[in-house]
């Protein structure tokens, strides 16, 4: 009788036979059948376990089959960076985390597309800029008149992206008179 992890080898027509230490699986290999008094272990690659659609196997290894696991469903602003497979999950990056040069912005992206960079709107000579360009965000411009100031102020400056400021209206002094309201 031999220890516990071993098999007796070359037993048989005559020959005592003797005390064998059982193969060890590795890291990349599951337990096919198990070390017995009579017999090695015998262990097979994980590679050679598939699992069913948009599943991937975990744990698998030092001997364990491990299991199947749900693959990762990218989001709605994600792209698919890697596919699902029997051995590996999808992985799924941020749309904003795909770069773009300056002055453009990522349209059209989504699981399974990466979409293409687009240039940014530009704002015109009467519009400031609401919202800047970045990620997945075209710029927003609004238009001048859109930004108020308080009573006794108006507002210089405002165009081509920039907001201005407001600064103080001008008084008239003697018997001189305005023939425009201060805006």
């Amino acid at each position: 009788s031999c220890a516990a992890e071993q098999y007796l080898l070359g037993c048989g027509a005559g020959a005592a036979g003797a005390c064998t230490d059982c193969l060890i699986c590795t890291s990349g290999q599951y337990e096919v059948s198990g070390c017995s008094q009579s017999g090695d272990r015998a262990c097979a690659s994980c590679t050679d376990l598939s699992c069913p659609s948009e599943q991937y196997r975990t744990g698998c290894g030092d001997g364990n089959q491990g299991g199947c696991t749900a693959c990762l469903e990218c989001g709605e602003l994600e792209f698919e960076k890697t596919a699902c497979s029997s051995s590996a999950n999808r992985e799924c990056v941020s749309c904003d985390a795909l770069p773009c040069p300056a002055e453009e912005h990522r349209v059209g992206c989504f699981p399974g597309e990466a979409g293409a960079c687009e240039a940014c709107v530009t704002c015109g000579a009467a519009e400031f800029e609401e919202r800047a360009c970045a990620g997945v965000d075209d710029r927003v411009c609004q238009a001048c008149g859109e930004l108020g100031c308080p009573d006794g102020e108006h507002r210089v400056g405002c165009g081509d992206g920039e907001q201005g400021q407001c600064e103080g209206c001008s008084t008239c002094s003697g018997s001189a008179y305005s023939t425009s309201a201060c805006s």
